[in-house]
């Protein structure tokens, strides 16, 4: 319950069963269990982890059809392959939005500033498959922003309004990665 918010639960978004999601691998039906919990590193503290998703299990035992692979379910405010959470990656984000520089923003946020300057180059790169996604669903706000991250990311924020992430709105409503 903890990576999704309360916006998003009124919007609709129904909680699913295992059993009735296809098997990535094999399409199969009914035959995925959980198989165990994702850990990954926690920023706020550099020996401590963090609870990132669970491991799935497409079960070929007893007689069940699956092919026994398995797969992530990441948590909504998990980016995948990234130890920065969604949430502070929205609060820099935000701090871009109100006008602040990479530098400005990134203060007080759980990494390097190095690591800052990376992912805003890799958003850069996915606008794209942000505007792609977002435009599926609803046409973009007015904004008279020059810069096409920006307007990217009002148009985030618009098309998540309720929420207080829209990273992790985005990624539980479209069930892909933020940053790919």
């Amino acid at each position: 319950m903890d990576s999704i918010c309360a916006g998003c639960l009124r919007s609709g978004w129904p909680a699913f069963s295992l059993k009735q999601v296809p098997c990535p691998s094999c399409a199969c039906f009914g035959n995925l269990i959980r198989h165990s919990i994702l850990y990954g590193n926690d920023p706020a503290s550099p020996a401590g982890k963090v609870k990132r998703g669970q491991r799935v299990l497409c079960s070929n035992r007893d007689q069940r059809g699956g092919c026994g692979h398995t797969f992530p379910i990441f948590l909504a405010t998990v980016l995948p392959r990234h130890t920065i959470a969604a949430p502070p990656l929205w609060t820099f984000i935000l701090a871009l939005l109100d006008g602040s520089s990479i530098k400005a923003a990134a203060e007080n946020l759980p990494l390097a500033l190095e690591s800052f300057y990376g992912l805003h180059r890799k958003m850069r790169l996915k606008i794209d498959i942000l505007r792609t996604r977002l435009l599926g669903s609803r046409s973009p706000p007015d904004n008279t922003r020059t810069d096409p991250l920006l307007a990217t990311f009002e148009f985030l924020s618009s098309a998540f309004a309720g929420c207080a992430c829209p990273l992790s709105a985005f990624q539980l409503h479209f069930q892909i990665p933020f940053l790919g």
